[in-house]
């Protein structure tokens, strides 16, 4: 089993390297790209609804920092 980045790049090597090799995406880059997923949502709602950035009294930028950084 190899963990690692999601880069198709490192997977081709790993899979020239080890043919038979289970390759499984890291933690680090699962919540990477889940928190990205989220941010880009958010940032599209945010300028969707308001015509705007969004701004720190905004509920959905308090939300965003429960989410990422816990109560």
């Amino acid at each position: 089993m190899v963990a690692m980045d999601p880069c198709a790049s490192y997977r081709a090597a790993v899979r020239e390297a080890l043919p038979h090799a289970l390759i499984v995406a890291d933690h680090f880059h699962l919540v990477r790209l889940a928190n990205q997923a989220l941010t880009d949502v958010r940032r599209r709602v945010t300028w969707d609804t308001h015509g705007r950035r969004g701004r720190k009294h905004d509920p959905a930028w308090a939300a965003r920092r429960r989410l990422l950084r816990g109560p």
